[in-house]
């Protein structure tokens, strides 16, 4: 009697995951633990744990980082699991949304061919779901795959009766609660969108001052709540300051054009005559966005001037060691002159990371990361390194610049930023130079750690120094994912030409040892050397990201038997070289 009532029961439990999940367990954010799991207090292995959540149970998610953990209710009580652990129920659907532009696989692999390129915050159809893996989805009408660290788990709430959630042109009406993460103001007259894309049905539009709550921020593009409705609005567009504070009168010095971006192709919203004022908001690659008549779009800068008696503010700021005042905002202009550490310039404007300074009379530009309000004393070092050898301290990055002393081997020097052309800033005792990268090593030995250990200490979207192991070659890297191994990508051209340099001009998925320094520890890894698949990074020279390994760490597809073999050796060779 027992066992059939025990039949019947899980009979009944059956029937009525079948008829209800696709509606309603996955409306409201169900996932299942993939082994018995600790239910924690706080996102942390550290915290206090509320109870063990046995494998196989449904949980109701809140929030979801695929690479790090989840917001849940088990039963009456809410705490944190690691994604990791959870997975859909087997054969169900989910609500996903991709987090970058990525490729629709014909199957699950990097290899495979592309079905299509799936933009940045797309819905999909989630049939099937490794989290470390790839997960099998439909979109746009066609099935392919799609790896799993490129999708985030969307929460969404069932429908009302008679309604239908997500038409276009209607947003979110009832957006999660407890995901908001700040509030901001429109900086002008700006679109709340049913999608992020500017080519998305506008909601409605919202005045200049506008305050709307931000749930997230992707691609430049903000999912924001205002009165009640969700929807898009470029997150350029918003700002936390006052409005009217935000911006500063020019007047235009001819009839110049009003366009809808920042470019001579793009549309022209309205011209405005001669001697007109407009309010700046920013000014970036020589173009303004201004408002004008409550309506936000671009002018280029060199057809706006001050008002008449109106000098250019400036702001007194000194700079971090011995830099170059150049004739434009390049480091491949002309050097007017090289500034010592702790000189005093006036600073008339700031964009693109150069500031257009006055020196004694003279104008030039400067870096403005080489630029404080108290000079070198203030900035901090990155690492702690030494010479490999008798080598120059030079005035700035280039060996044609003024020597300022020759340093001994395994002299100890601070790291105060790495430059993207292969050189180091630097400072020994109280003078600030530049030291050619490769000519550097890591104090503290190398260590080889598992990629469970490394992967939590690997900050994102945070540049991160590399040494080629067999060249000595330096370059600049971004980590954008987590997964089984790190997705990187270099920063700027520079270091893409660097890398390319440490592979001999040959771009190949062959693995080179190397070190990769995050702080003041250094570790070693191995690193392809094929652009592939997604990118994060736009004018970096490459279409796509490279993989980076560490101890443990693992490919996304189950076939890759020497890849694994190759890389893993690499890393033991970096391993082995590490400086004694």
């Amino acid at each position: 009697m027992k066992s059939k009532i025990t039949k019947t029961t899980i009979l009944v439990i059956i029937i009525c995951l079948m008829l209800g999940m696709s509606q309603t367990a996955l409306a409201s954010g169900s996932l299942r633990t993939t082994a018995g799991v600790h239910l924690r207090s706080s996102a942390s292995t550290t915290a206090s744990s509320l109870m063990v959540v046995s494998a196989n149970t449904s949980v109701e998610v809140h929030e979801r980082d695929p690479a790090g953990w989840s917001k849940v209710t088990v039963g009456s009580t809410t705490g944190f699991i690691r994604s990791d652990f959870l997975k859909l129920p087997t054969g169900s659907e989910g609500s996903f949304r991709t987090t970058a532009g990525v490729h629709l696989r014909s199957s699950a692999s990097t290899s495979a061919s592309s079905i299509s390129v799936v933009s940045a915050s797309t819905s999909v159809e989630v049939n099937e779901h490794d989290p470390a893996g790839w997960s099998k989805v439909t979109v746009g009408g066609n099935t392919g795959f799609i790896r799993s660290d490129f999708l985030k788990f969307t929460n969404t709430t069932s429908s009302p009766s008679g309604g239908s959630s997500g038409s276009p042109g209607t947003g979110d009406t009832t957006p999660p609660s407890g995901d908001i993460i700040g509030t901001l103001k429109t900086i002008g007259n700006v679109n709340l969108r049913s999608s992020a894309s500017t080519t998305a049905s506008i909601i409605r539009t919202l005045p200049l001052g506008t305050s709307v709550d931000v749930l997230s921020n992707e691609n430049n593009w903000s999912r924001v709540t205002h009165n009640g409705t969700t929807g898009f609005i470029r997150s350029d567009l918003l700002t936390s300051g006052a409005t009217s504070g935000a911006t500063h009168t020019m007047r235009t010095n001819g009839n110049v054009n009003l366009r809808s971006a920042a470019s001579t192709t793009s549309n022209i919203i309205r011209t405005i005559p001669s001697g007109t004022s407009v309010e700046v908001v920013s000014t970036e690659s020589n173009w303004s966005k201004v408002i004008h008549n409550n309506t936000t779009g671009f002018i280029r800068a060199d057809l706006l001037t001050a008002p008449a008696g109106a000098p250019p503010a400036t702001q007194s700021l000194k700079t971090v060691g011995n830099v170059n005042l150049r004739s434009s905002a390049s480091t491949s202009s002309s050097i007017i002159r090289t500034l010592p550490a702790n000189t005093t310039v006036e600073v008339v404007s700031t964009e693109n990371n150069w500031s257009r300074v006055t020196h004694n009379g003279t104008s030039g530009f400067i870096r403005a990361d080489l630029l404080s309000a108290s000079g070198a004393a203030a900035e901090a070092a990155i690492a702690s390194v030494k010479t490999t050898g008798r080598i120059n301290l030079r005035a700035g990055p280039s060996t044609t610049t003024t020597l300022l002393r020759t340093l001994e081997a395994n002299t100890t020097v601070e790291i105060l930023a790495h430059e993207s052309s292969g050189w180091s800033r630097v400072r020994v005792g109280t003078t600030n130079g530049y030291i050619r990268s490769d000519l550097l090593s890591p104090t503290s030995n190398v260590e080889m750690l598992e990629w469970s250990e490394v992967r939590h200490l690997l900050p994102l979207r945070t540049n991160l120094r590399v040494v080629d192991v067999r060249t000595g070659i330096a370059f600049n890297i971004r980590v954008f994912s987590r997964s089984v191994h790190a997705d990187v990508e270099p920063p700027t051209r520079e270091d893409t030409d660097a890398i390319l340099r440490s592979r001999n001009g040959v771009w190949s998925f062959s693995a080179r040892p190397v070190w990769v320094t995050v702080g003041n520890r250094t570790f070693a890894a191995s690193m392809n050397g094929q652009p592939h698949d997604v990118s994060t990074i736009a004018d970096n020279g490459i279409n796509g990201h490279f993989c980076l390994w560490f101890k443990g760490s693992a490919s996304n597809t189950s076939n890759s038997v020497t890849y694994h073999r190759d890389m893993t050796n690499a890393i033991q060779e970096a391993y082995d070289k590490r400086p004694q």
